[in-house]
Protein backbone atom coordinates (compact mmCIF):
# COMPACT_ATOMS: atom_id res chain seq x y z
CA UNK A 1 0.00 0.00 0.00
CA UNK A 2 0.80 3.53 -0.15
CA UNK A 3 1.41 5.86 3.25
CA UNK A 4 -0.82 8.90 2.68
CA UNK A 5 0.83 11.91 4.11
CA UNK A 6 -2.68 14.08 4.98
CA UNK A 7 -5.65 13.61 6.70
CA UNK A 8 -7.89 11.07 3.75
CA UNK A 9 -11.21 9.32 4.26
CA UNK A 10 -11.44 5.91 3.24
CA UNK A 11 -14.58 5.67 1.10
CA UNK A 12 -14.54 1.96 0.04
CA UNK A 13 -12.60 -1.23 0.54
CA UNK A 14 -12.45 -4.79 -1.38
CA UNK A 15 -10.90 -7.61 -0.66
CA UNK A 16 -10.97 -10.10 -3.46
CA UNK A 17 -8.74 -13.79 -4.63
CA UNK A 18 -5.55 -12.16 -5.88
CA UNK A 19 -4.38 -13.09 -9.78
CA UNK A 20 -0.86 -13.33 -8.86
CA UNK A 21 -1.23 -13.86 -4.64
CA UNK A 22 -3.65 -15.08 -2.68
CA UNK A 23 -5.43 -11.59 -1.13
CA UNK A 24 -6.31 -8.36 -3.30
CA UNK A 25 -7.07 -5.37 -1.21
CA UNK A 26 -8.26 -2.44 -3.15
CA UNK A 27 -8.57 0.82 -0.98
CA UNK A 28 -10.63 3.95 -2.64
CA UNK A 29 -9.40 7.67 -0.53
CA UNK A 30 -11.24 10.38 -1.25
CA UNK A 31 -9.25 13.66 -2.58
CA UNK A 32 -11.27 16.42 -0.13
CA UNK A 33 -9.56 19.10 -1.76
CA UNK A 34 -10.96 18.18 -5.78
CA UNK A 35 -14.18 16.99 -4.09
CA UNK A 36 -15.05 20.07 -2.42
CA UNK A 37 -15.55 22.03 -6.00
CA UNK A 38 -14.77 21.59 -9.07
CA UNK A 39 -13.81 25.35 -9.54
CA UNK A 40 -11.00 25.19 -7.05
CA UNK A 41 -9.37 22.32 -7.77
CA UNK A 42 -6.59 21.02 -9.90
CA UNK A 43 -8.65 18.85 -12.24
CA UNK A 44 -7.33 15.78 -10.27
CA UNK A 45 -9.80 13.07 -9.44
CA UNK A 46 -12.07 13.24 -6.92
CA UNK A 47 -10.90 9.58 -5.54
CA UNK A 48 -7.76 7.22 -5.96
CA UNK A 49 -7.51 3.70 -5.70
CA UNK A 50 -4.66 1.64 -3.98
CA UNK A 51 -4.50 -1.45 -4.85
CA UNK A 52 -1.91 -4.43 -3.35
CA UNK A 53 -1.48 -7.85 -3.38
CA UNK A 54 -0.14 -10.27 -0.74
CA UNK A 55 -0.54 -13.72 1.21
CA UNK A 56 -2.43 -12.37 4.12
CA UNK A 57 -4.90 -9.26 4.91
CA UNK A 58 -1.49 -7.97 7.09
CA UNK A 59 1.32 -8.20 4.20
CA UNK A 60 -1.08 -6.48 1.91
CA UNK A 61 -1.99 -4.03 4.67
CA UNK A 62 1.56 -3.27 5.17
CA UNK A 63 3.48 -3.86 1.56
Amino acid sequence: MVEVSRSSLITGVALEIGHERDIRVTVEVLNAAESISAENGRGDAPAQLYIAEADTLSEASTG
